[in-house]
């Protein structure tokens, strides 16, 4: 499940990408200037953060989900 959601998710940010850079050729003999590759880096991290958050959130929902299940497992079985 949480690979499903992990290749969904970059699955999504590849279209957005897609989306916002267009379908028209890249000219691959232009230079990249450095605020150009500052930027492109800026926002590799910004994925890659919201990949790894996004993980964390999904562990984080499914430990809390066990614990409350062994809570619920160990409250009827000793009645209380």
């Amino acid at each position: 499940m949480l690979a499903l959601a992990f290749v969904a998710a970059v699955l999504v940010a590849g279209g957005i990408f897609y989306r916002l850079l267009g379908s028209e050729e890249i000219d691959s003999t232009a230079k990249l200037d450095v605020k150009t590759v500052f930027d492109l880096v800026k926002l590799s991290f910004g994925v890659v953060a919201g990949a790894g958050a996004f993980v964390a959130l999904v562990v984080a929902y499914r430990r809390q989900r066990v614990d409350r299940a062994g809570a619920h497992r160990g409250a009827t079985l000793w009645g209380s």
